[in-house]
């Protein structure tokens, strides 16, 4: 069997998503090493991962504190700096047989270019191959020139965002259906990612939840913004008025943003910061998002109709695709007052919803891509040749 590292950037989505593939990779026989900031290593040690420190640059805390698209620029050409000559150095010394990593990470990518083994790229969202997107993201102005000559790399002409790729392998967490642009010649959609129920501890207060009644789960962003902090309080007043208002089961998930809103019950909502979708998803009949597509994707997985509330990056598009495609409504932050959701809400949780038989459809269909277990056996193949 092969060891394979698996690399993550510190959000909390791209962590989740690359430890599904890991736990997949080791369930079919592999050793694991996960590389990621400190916080992930409770998470990738009960996955039964090796875990490898990453040297970030303390991404998280410059990322909450960025106001704008040149600072986070600047974050990201420091972090790709740190984490290539960390990487680099640590694959120069350990014996791997190849790599599994962030496709939002340029330093990750040209550590393993430099390291001449076979490597694969896990996707984080459908926009990234939106023109719009590879044009204005942080990550599509990055600096690789300086990079590429300290780590003895010859010069390239391809832009930041496909020297991110890997030439070898692009996992894509999605359906066909949601791509926004031309995908790389080596892509392959494997459909959403989940971790199994059976790999994460399942909250007690969920074999409380009464199958007579509907239940929502409003989701807040993992992403830590502060300059999100305003949007955030105003969506989840609004979330709150209107589903005390709504005869359901409640649940809202804050995320990065728990120290804006109580913990524990208030009238017929409950405020948790993260839960498992694995676990909570088969009990809903609908849920409010902001848009992120870790969430959209999994919320298709289970067959629920969703309301997005885009505000930033990815989020307008991945929303706009959804209420294309009929399996949701798209209500961008700017416009969401409290008469809209509750509108938007009652047209899911009604009898006989369009948006939940399309959300079924989008189900039953995404079992056909094969999910984790398809995409790990993809990157043991490459790494084994």
């Amino acid at each position: 069997m092969s060891h394979i590292l698996v690399g993550a950037l510190p959000f909390s989505n791209h962590v989740f998503e690359h430890l599904t593939l890991a736990r997949a990779l080791k369930d079919q026989g592999h050793r694991v090493s996960f590389y990621a900031d400190a916080w992930a290593r409770p998470h990738a040690l009960e996955q039964g991962c090796e875990f490898v420190e990453a040297s970030s640059g303390n991404l998280l805390e410059a990322f909450r504190q960025s106001k704008t698209t040149a600072a986070v620029t600047r974050l990201f050409q420091n972090h790709s700096e740190l984490s290539s000559a960390h990487l680099w150095s640590w694959l120069s010394k350990n014996q791997v047989d190849g790599c599994l990593l962030d496709s939002t990470s340029l330093g990750f990518a040209l550590a393993a270019e430099r390291s001449g083994r076979p490597w694969a790229s896990l996707a984080i969202t459908p926009a990234e191959r939106a023109r719009l997107f590879r044009e204005e993201s942080a990550q599509a102005k990055l600096k690789p020139s300086g990079i590429r000559r300290r780590l003895g790399l010859p010069t390239s002409s391809r832009s930041a965002s496909d020297q991110a790729l890997s030439p070898f392998l692009t996992l894509q967490p999605w359906m066909k259906q949601f791509d926004m642009g031309r995908s790389p010649s080596n892509a392959v959609h494997i459909g959403n990612l989940v971790l199994p129920a059976a790999t994460v501890a399942r909250p007690r207060w969920i074999a409380g939840l009464d199958p007579r009644r509907s239940t929502v789960l409003v989701t807040m962003t993992s992403m830590p913004f502060d300059a999100l902090t305003e949007w955030m309080e105003y969506f989840g007043s609004v979330a709150v008025a209107v589903l005390n208002e709504l005869d359901v089961q409640a649940i809202i998930s804050t995320g990065a943003f728990s120290s804006r809103f109580p913990q524990g019950r208030s009238r017929s909502v409950r405020y948790v910061q993260n839960v498992s979708h694995a676990h909570i998803m088969p009990h809903l009949d609908a849920i409010v998002t902001h848009g992120g597509w870790g969430t959209i994707g999994r919320a298709l997985r289970y067959g629920v109709p969703q309301v997005n509330v885009p505000m930033i990056m990815d989020q307008p598009l991945n929303s706009r695709r959804a209420a294309k495609l009929g399996v949701g409504l798209s209500i961008p932050i700017e416009k969401l007052t409290g008469e809209r959701l509750y509108q938007a809400l009652q047209a899911l949780l009604a009898l006989r919803s369009g948006y939940r038989s399309a959300a079924r459809k989008f189900s039953r269909e995404m079992t056909q891509y094969g999910g984790a277990e398809a995409g790990a056996r993809l990157v043991a193949q490459l790494v084994a040749r």
